[in-house]
């Protein structure tokens, strides 16, 4: 019994030493960031810092902070927990639509004695690599199709919302001219030469088709980062107060309760009224299809089927939400959205989603 004992003991005492250890490192632990001061003034430089954690599935991130900064600007981010024996590193991220990323990270601990301190943050800009043709990185010799399609992406999805909803305020239509530069040269031998140059061992046949696939895969970085730059231009010929609502939209417009309540308004509510209360006619047009004037989004509502229900009589229904017409798009996927609202008629006579 007192054997028994010991093991269970000595586990309590691995726990509580433990949990003694963990809060230690939680207390006022920090990571500070920092941006070069030798950079361009007045460039709005979004630094996106991360943990690395180690999992038995491989490495796995939690997110901790996401700050815009200009040159010689430094912050402080407080780090509210460290798991001390998963921990592998923390990292920061700097983007900017007229600069190629950078990245610095180190795999010290933040804990209650230090703040850890990365090294300053100095992309390259894209005129200086353009004019130069000077290697972007290590291992890269220079600018590629990919690099280019990367960048796109990263303005698209990462740096135009954080931006927009943090309303700074900056022109971001001054960098089209150069992105537009890149596109061009996306499209040069020069280009297609540098994705060459990325070493890899191979020969004979091997390496034939490894250089067809490469000329496959370089066209369809061409193709989207075309699409891509179409997007980006479209987004900022809309002014700040009106792509911010759009962002949210993106995120949530593929939820027909979303759509309902925060994207339609009180005429999109009684277009929607007036059609059900005829969907009974055999005659009635089973598509419904308008655009708010207000916001500009295009709807369209088909009616599926019909049916009863302990809550009441209703309709089965798709909605399709087009954000591309705000955009001057055409039928790009990434703005079109459907979901299948049921409607119901509740007890005071009004139809409701469910």
């Amino acid at each position: 019994m007192m054997q028994a004992s010991i093991p269970i003991r000595f586990i309590c005492f691995l726990v509580a030493t433990l949990s003694l250890f963990t809060s230690t490192l939680q207390a006022n632990a920090g990571v500070r960031i920092a941006m070069a001061d030798d950079l361009e003034p007045g460039r709005h430089f979004l630094v996106t810092t991360t943990i690395f954690n180690r999992g038995f599935d491989g490495i796995f991130t939690e997110p901790l902070d996401s700050s815009f900064l200009t040159s010689g600007e430094t912050k402080d981010i407080t780090v509210l927990a460290v798991k001390p024996f998963l921990y592998d590193r923390v990292s920061a991220d700097a983007v900017h639509p007229g600069y190629y990323y950078d990245s610095t990270k180190s795999d010290k601990v933040p804990f209650a004695l230090r703040t850890v301190v990365l090294r300053a943050l100095r992309p390259p800009s894209w005129r200086y690599l353009l004019d130069s043709g000077a290697p972007i990185s290590e291992g890269v010799v220079g600018i590629t199709p990919s690099i280019i399609n990367d960048h796109f992406y990263v303005i698209l999805h990462q740096y135009l919302p954080t931006f927009d909803r943090a309303g700074i305020k900056e022109d971001l239509r001054q960098y089209l001219p150069l992105l537009e530069e890149l596109a061009v040269f996306a499209h040069t031998e020069q280009a297609y030469e540098n994705t060459k140059a990325i070493k890899v061992r191979l020969s004979g046949k091997t390496r034939e088709k490894y250089v067809e696939s490469l000329k496959t895969t370089v066209e369809r970085y061409r193709g989207e980062l075309d699409q891509r730059l179409k997007e980006i231009k479209a987004w900022l010929a809309l002014e700040q107060n009106k792509r911010t609502p759009m962002h949210d939209w993106m995120v949530h417009f593929h939820k027909a309760d979303y759509v309902y309540r925060e994207m339609m308004n009180n005429s999109d509510h009684k277009l929607i009224q007036q059609w059900l209360e005829k969907s009974s006619d055999s005659a009635h047009e089973r598509t419904l299809r308008w655009t708010n004037a207000e916001t500009g989004v295009h709807y369209t509502l088909y009616l599926n089927s019909r049916f009863s229900a302990k809550w009441g009589s209703g309709c089965s229904t798709v909605l399709a939400v087009d954000l591309n017409p705000i955009l001057g798009l055409e039928n790009h996927q990434r703005y079109l959205k459907k979901s299948y609202p049921n409607l119901y008629r509740n007890t005071e006579g009004m139809w409701t989603l469910k």
